[in-house]
């Protein structure tokens, strides 16, 4: 199946929709420079996010214990 097929967007589209959610920033330039400045500055976006996610909810179930 050729990656520009219609076969394989439509599988993309099936796997997304029953798969994957997608969550959108909308950031201020002025408010939020501080976090856009720093985001600039990450090769993987997407990952360094997940990763400080990950880091918060591990110290607050170190917090419930």
């Amino acid at each position: 199946m050729k990656k520009n097929s219609k076969a394989h967007l439509d599988a993309v589209r099936k796997y997304d929709a029953e798969n994957t959610r997608q969550i959108n920033l909308k950031l201020n330039t002025k408010t939020d420079a501080e976090i856009l400045a720093r985001l600039d500055h990450v090769k993987n976006k997407q990952g360094y996010i997940k990763e400080l996610i990950l880091k918060d909810i591990s110290y607050l179930k170190k917090l419930e214990n």
